[in-house]
């Protein structure tokens, strides 16, 4: 149980540090801008595709839905954490 909380944690901050290089990487350059934004756009497409299917999605991944749901919203946490560190921080 200790190994799994660990793991989860370790993917939440590896979230936090990819949404913050993504961000550092917008503040570059002014055209990186533009290129952020289309992945940012990309990535909530995505989630919230996971959210509208969880259904079907769940059982692909082999997880309850209370644990899948918890993925998604720390999925989404670490985002909005690892982004406004970085506007924060610029």
């Amino acid at each position: 149980m200790i190994s799994k909380a660990l793991y989860l944690i370790g993917l939440f901050l590896i979230g936090c540090s990819a949404s913050s290089l993504l961000s550092w990487l917008g503040t570059l350059h002014p055209n990186m801008v533009r290129v952020v934004g289309a992945a940012y756009g990309l990535l909530i497409a995505a989630w919230c595709v996971c959210w509208l299917c969880d259904d079907a999605i769940a059982p692909y991944f082999k997880a309850r839905n209370l644990n899948f749901y918890a993925c998604l919203i720390s999925f989404g946490v670490a985002v909005l954490i690892g982004g406004v560190t970085t506007w924060l921080t610029s």
